[in-house]
């Protein structure tokens, strides 16, 4: 199998969108820093609607100062806002793509609950730069 490239966050959604050709899908990001935001900002200049899922409302407090315009931002432009916990994406997905660089954390807990759910999903390690699909 090809690696896609996943250098650049039009790149990205772009991977996430090719998953699911010509379906009505929904694309949540969980609006932590870094890639969450990456990804709303490639969907909006892609024009492919996002749902904003904060996990908690502390989340704010996690970001970094740099990027709480931003963050603003993408709440402002995205199709939804819900208010839900990664379990609840999880029951709410078909599939994801995963950009993790194996850390404990929230994502380490999305991708044991995928797991688990024998979910299928695309694992983007920006530290190793590989990519797999996991099902």
């Amino acid at each position: 199998m090809t690696q896609p490239e996943v250098t650049s966050p039009e790149n990205l959604t772009k991977l996430y969108w090719s998953r699911a050709p010509g379906r009505n899908i929904n694309k949540f990001t969980g609006m932590a820093s870094g890639v969450d935001l990456w990804f709303c900002q490639s969907c909006h200049r892609l024009e492919i609607p996002y749902i904003a899922c904060p996990p908690f409302e502390e989340q704010t407090l996690t970001i970094p100062a740099s990027e709480i315009q931003l963050r603003e931002w993408c709440f402002n432009n995205s199709a939804e806002t819900w208010k839900i916990r990664n379990s609840a994406m999880v029951e709410k997905c078909d599939g994801g793509i995963i950009v993790w660089d194996g850390n404990k954390g929230g994502t380490h807990n999305v991708v044991q609950q995928m797991i688990e759910k024998k979910k299928p999903f695309t694992w983007i390690n920006p530290v190793g730069e590989q990519v797999w699909d996991c099902y």
